[in-house]
This record gives structure tokens, C-alpha cells and sequence, in this order.
């Protein structure tokens, strides 16, 4: 389950959801889409949406195994992530896939 605990653009502006890869890939096979909720409004070239806090958990609560999680890191600051994906109408516009 994937769940928002706080975002700058309202969590109620946010869609989010894991999803099974249909060819799972060497430490990579389910991944965390957010999304945009319709209505939601626009967001202007060169601007940002402010922070988005969410969450990823079992159903049973219990621990992930994160040792080969292709995009797992250890950070304590904003960072980089190319690792993480981004893609605007189903094309990839940042970071590298698995």
C-alpha cells in the first residue's frame, strides 16, 4: 500500500499506487506511481509541487528486504535520485530505469 503522509499540494491532489512490473528487472519488480488527481490543477514550467512525504508498506506491516532494492539509498538530505523515475505523458523525462 502506498499512502501520503504530507504534501505540500495537498494530499488529496495526489494519486498513488504499486504496481507490478510485467518484466520484472534485477532488483526491481513492483514500483510506487504518484500521481495527480484530476482537478488538481497545473504546475507551470520550471516550477516544483513543494515537498511530497509518502509511505510504502506491506499489508501485514511486516519489514521489506532492502538489500537489493534497485532504488533504495540511505540519504538524510535532498539529493539527486536518478535511480527514481519520472516520466510526463508516459515518457520518461528523468532518471535511468532498472
Amino acid at each position: 500500500a502506498a499512502s501520503c503522509d504530507y504534501a505540500a499540494v495537498g494530499c488529496s491532489n495526489l494519486t498513488q499506487k504499486v504496481v507490478a512490473l510485467s518484466s520484472p528487472k534485477s532488483g526491481a519488480d513492483h514500483y510506487v506511481e504518484i500521481g495527480f488527481a484530476s482537478g488538481a490543477g497545473t504546475l507551470a514550467a520550471g516550477a516544483n509541487t513543494g515537498d511530497i512525504q509518502s509511505r510504502i508498506n506491506k499489508g501485514d506491516w511486516s519489514n521489506f528486504s532492502e538489500s537489493d532494492d534497485y532504488s533504495y539509498a540511505t540519504n538524510t538530505a535532498y539529493a539527486d535520485a536518478s535511480k527514481v523515475t519520472v516520466y510526463v505523458d508516459g515518457t520518461l523525462a528523468n532518471g535511468i530505469e532498472p
